[in-house]
């Protein structure tokens, strides 16, 4: 369960930039 948290976190990080 942890594991999912951390990628959703890593990719709204990663996508929050693009803009």
């Amino acid at each position: 369960m942890m594991r999912l948290v951390i990628i959703l976190v890593i990719l709204l990080v990663i996508s929050l930039p693009a803009y």
